[in-house]
C-alpha cells in the first residue's frame, strides 16, 4: 500500500513535470512528437525507480536539446540512459563497488525535469534550478524518503542546501564531507561522476567520498 501510494504521488508529479515550462527550456514532448516523453518525473527513473530504497540518486538534470535533436534513440527510450556513455557507466560502478547496489535498486531522478536548449555541458541557471529544485526534486525526496539522497555535483547541493534555508557551505571540499538533513532523509554531496568532475576532485578522493557514504550507512 505505502509502495502504490509513492507510486501515486510520484506520477502526479510526473503529469505537473508534463505542463510545466521555465524561460530556455523544453519538455520532453517537444521532441520527436513526444518520443521521449513518459510517466515519470526524469527518466532516469525508468530504470531506477524503486520507490522502496533507501538510496535516490540526483542528477543536475537530465538532458538538453544538443541530445534530443540528435535521431530517436531506442535505449535511451527504453531506460532513460545512455549505456555507452562513461559517465553513466562510472556512476553505477561506483553505486555497485561503494554501496552494493545496481541501478535499478535505487530511485534515480534529476533536480531539473526540463530540457536545457542547446549544449548539455550548459550551466543551469539559478533560477532555474531554484525552481526546479522546490518545484520536483523535495517533493520527490518527500514522497519517496530515502535514508539517503546522493546529490551529484555541486549545482545540486547548493541549490538544495538554498531552498532548505541552510547556509551555503564555504566550500565544494566542506559542502561534501559535511551530509545535511532533508526532512528524514541525510544527504551527501559528491562531485559529478564525469571526467570533469572526477579529475577535478581526484579519482582516489571519489572513491574515498563514495566510501564516506557507504560508512554512514552501515
Amino acid at each position: 500500500m505505502v509502495e502504490n501510494t509513492k507510486k501515486g504521488q510520484l506520477l502526479s508529479l510526473a503529469k505537473a513535470r508534463q505542463q510545466a515550462s521555465w524561460p530556455g527550456f523544453a519538455n520532453l514532448t517537444d521532441f520527436h512528437d513526444g518520443y521521449y516523453e513518459c510517466d515519470v518525473v526524469s527518466p532516469w527513473s525508468l530504470s531506477a525507480g524503486n520507490v522502496g530504497s533507501d538510496v535516490m540518486i540526483v542528477g543536475q538534470d537530465w538532458a538538453a536539446s544538443d541530445l534530443l535533436g540528435a535521431p530517436p534513440n531506442s535505449e535511451i527510450k527504453r531506460s532513460g540512459y545512455d549505456p555507452a556513455l562513461p559517465t553513466n557507466n562510472n556512476l553505477q560502478r561506483l553505486l555497485h563497488a561503494k554501496l552494493g547496489l545496481r541501478w535499478d535498486e535505487v530511485y534515480a531522478t534529476n533536480m531539473m525535469p526540463l530540457i536545457k536548449l542547446g549544449d548539455m555541458g550548459a550551466r543551469l541557471p539559478v533560477a532555474a534550478a531554484r525552481w526546479a529544485a522546490e518545484h520536483f526534486l523535495l517533493p520527490q525526496v518527500r514522497i519517496v524518503s530515502p535514508l539517503i539522497v546522493i546529490c551529484l555535483g555541486r549545482c545540486v547541493g547548493d541549490t538544495l542546501r538554498h531552498v532548505l534555508r541552510l547556509p551555503l557551505a564555504p566550500s565544494f571540499n566542506a559542502m561534501i564531507e559535511r551530509p545535511f538533513e532533508v526532512g528524514t532523509s541525510l544527504a551527501y554531496v559528491v562531485p559529478h561522476p564525469g571526467a570533469r568532475g572526477t579529475n577535478n576532485r581526484g579519482a582516489k578522493q571519489v572513491e574515498l567520498d563514495w566510501d564516506r557514504i557507504a560508512a554512514g550507512m552501515s
